[in-house]
């Protein structure tokens, strides 16, 4: 019920888009070019930005644009690995958020946090996912709404 209106999906063509415009019924819109550098437009009630901010080399910029198509009582729904080791970052990672500093970015532009989850995906076999599972690292979904007055 939380995706109806007009939906934008930020980011390479997904799986997920798919899935979420089978089971919601609705038609899901996609971005077009390098989001670092194009200006998003029009005006969405909801937006989705899945596995897309760590690839931004400016995060920031990217937020402010969708803020500036969210109608007036619009949601921005996205996800980011958070918690990494540094010597678990991925070379295509531009940035490795914790909690902390993920939401000062999201504070900074202009956002407030309406619900927010960390999901872990792994089974704690091996080395890796025992370092992940001791440094609380995962995947934060986090469903967002534009500040009143900023």
């Amino acid at each position: 019920g939380e995706l109806g209106g007009r939906v934008l999906d930020c980011g390479e063509p997904n799986l997920l888009k798919e899935m979420i415009q089978n089971r919601c019924g609705i038609q899901i819109e996609s971005t077009n070019g390098d989001l670092d550098l194009v200006r998003l437009s029009g005006s969405f009630d909801r937006v989705l930005a899945f596995e897309v901010i760590e690839h931004l080399m400016n995060p920031l910029r990217f937020l402010l644009q969708v803020k500036s198509v969210l109608s007036s009582n619009g949601r921005l729904f996205i996800s980011t690995p958070i918690n990494k080791p540094k010597f678990l970052w991925r070379e295509d990672h531009f940035h490795e958020f914790d909690e902390y500093r993920l939401e000062i970015l999201l504070r900074k532009a202009g956002f407030h946090v309406v619900k927010k989850q960390i999901m872990r995906f792994y089974r704690i076999t091996g080395v890796r996912p025992i370092i992940r599972y001791l440094s609380r690292s995962g995947t934060m979904f986090m469903e967002l709404e534009p500040r009143s007055g900023s």
